[in-house]
């Protein structure tokens, strides 16, 4: 399966490619991407990578690239359920030098109304480690609320939020 393209005022967001791979490398080898379980050497890189591309194939939904109307390439967003997690999560990597824009705002509300409508997902969550602070306050923006008695998808705890349904803001 191809990803969908989502348009919104800003950014583009599509289907993962190739070209895609270095800035999503030096994301994962980087501190960065503590907040995410610690940094990655290239071959474990990869499988996330791959992993992310397979989503849609094995799944119907995934990952996008977040790209600037221009092709400037900003992060991954998308929708992902592997097979150990107890919900669907929403989820985005935003990279160093687009963080403090609005980009991860905008990106995640257009992901969030296709999980939400297109795929008819009746829920979402963003599972976000306790020290994402703009991750979490990403969530808070989208009016997602934390429930501290969700069950999360791994060893490591972290904060889970869950995303209001679209009717929820009419």
């Amino acid at each position: 399966m191809i990803a969908p393209v989502l348009t919104t005022d800003c950014l583009v967001l599509r289907d993962i490619e190739a070209a895609d791979w270095p800035a999503f490398q030096e994301h994962f080898a980087s501190n960065r991407s503590s907040m995410i379980g610690d940094p990655l050497a290239e071959r474990p890189a990869w499988n996330v990578f791959a992993a992310n591309v397979g989503h849609w194939v094995l799944h119907g939904f995934g990952i996008w690239t977040i790209t600037l109307k221009d092709d400037m390439r900003v992060g991954h967003i998308g929708c992902c359920y592997p097979e150990t997690w107890p919900e669907k999560e929403l989820g985005w990597l935003i990279w160093a030098t687009y963080e403090s824009k609005v980009y991860a705002f905008e990106a995640a509300q257009a992901a969030r109304a296709y999980a939400l409508g297109t795929l008819g997902w009746t829920k979402a969550v963003s599972y976000i480690d306790h020290a994402n602070t703009r991750s979490n306050v990403l969530a808070e923006r989208l009016c997602a609320v934390l429930d501290p008695n969700a069950a999360n998808p791994g060893g490591k705890p972290c904060h889970v939020y869950h995303h209001p349904r679209p009717e929820a803001h009419a």
